[in-house]
């Protein structure tokens, strides 16, 4: 793919087991070892997802961007529990789904630009198996239209719902 072809990996033949000890030694390097995180089976669910199903999906079946946003929004969580936060609570619920929302219209701008790239590289990326651009379009709408309610959820738990009156008023139909 031409965007990424300055990569440091990109003239390497891509090997899953290669891929996940490289993981595993940049993690150890950078001091961000799967150790440090208090919830070790998140770290290493991420790696066998990302791994086992994202990376070859990427070449079968365009519901790969699924399943990539479901492994990017697992680091906040991460990031949470070890600084302390519970693993099930509203926080790390709420950080998950804000990546998890954000990732399809940032990703899919970026794969409509270089769609011809994904396609010359065997990606089956939505923007490249759509070919008028409709369900790329509604995809990337509807989650940017749902990282609003879900924004306005974080600032409502850190200020108070009585500031923001519609969150209040769904809050207290609950």
């Amino acid at each position: 793919i031409r965007h990424t072809r300055a990569h440091m990996l990109c003239g390497i033949p891509y090997h899953a087991v290669f891929s996940f000890i490289f993981v595993l030694a940049f993690a150890s390097i950078t001091g961000v070892g799967i150790e440090l995180y208090r919830r070790k089976q998140i770290a290493l669910a991420t790696l066998v997802i990302y791994i086992g199903v994202y990376t070859p999906l990427k070449r079968r079946h365009n519901l790969n961007t699924w399943v990539g946003a479901v492994v990017g929004a697992i680091p906040p969580v991460m990031g949470w529990t070890a600084a302390g936060g519970e693993l099930l609570c509203a926080e790390a619920g709420l950080l998950s789904a804000t990546l998890f929302l954000w990732q399809f219209p940032h990703f899919f701008a970026i794969a409509s630009i270089y769609k011809d790239d994904y396609k010359r590289g065997g990606f089956k990326m939505l923007p490249v198996v759509d070919t008028h651009g409709l369900r790329t379009a509604h995809q990337t709408l509807i989650c940017a239209m749902a990282l609003i309610p879900v924004s306005l959820l974080r600032v409502s738990r850190e200020i108070g719902l009585q500031h923001i009156p519609f969150i209040g008023y769904v809050a207290a139909l609950d």
